[in-house]
């Protein structure tokens, strides 16, 4: 999250921002209450730290746990390269994936709350993050070796 001081708006982090997500980061911005274009407040103008934030909607994490919460055919995109990215998770938990030319195969476990992936061929593996925010779900599988992020929702 980038947050800008005064008397800057969101627009000020433009260039960090396309190069963050150039190498696959997710990136959040927003306009700090009172500050350029956004409207000030009646109350509270003394702004400390993460005071601006207290208005937005964390993204939680959720807790998985067994393989099942996670099971099913999944699409998103790949970074690098925002290929499509595809991935089916058994409830056993066989894994199968394919982006641009590439096929892999692995399993996936889980452990207190948390689910990892091993894929091959070519070493890669990490953790697999679950997001459900009403009902709108989606993954992350982060590559432990910085070869990938996937971000996929069930389709």
């Amino acid at each position: 999250m980038l947050i800008h001081g005064w008397p800057q708006s969101g627009r000020a982090w433009e260039r960090q921002v396309a190069a963050l997500l150039g190498v696959g980061h997710w990136v959040i911005t927003y306009d700090r209450r009172g500050f350029c274009e956004s409207s000030r407040p009646m109350f509270g103008n003394e702004y400390l730290g993460f005071v601006g934030c207290a208005s937005l909607s964390p993204a939680a994490e959720t807790p998985i746990s067994n393989v099942g919460a996670i099971a099913g055919n999944w699409s998103g995109t790949i970074t690098p390269g925002y290929e499509p990215f595809y991935v089916t998770i058994s409830p056993s938990g066989a894994l199968t994936a394919c982006w641009g030319a590439n096929w892999a195969w692995g399993t996936v476990t889980v452990g207190n709350g948390r689910a990892t992936f091993e894929m091959e061929p070519g070493l890669r593996g990490g953790p697999i993050t679950l997001y459900d925010s009403g009902g709108s779900r989606g993954l992350v599988l982060d590559d432990a070796w910085s070869t990938f992020n996937a971000q996929v929702v069930p389709r």
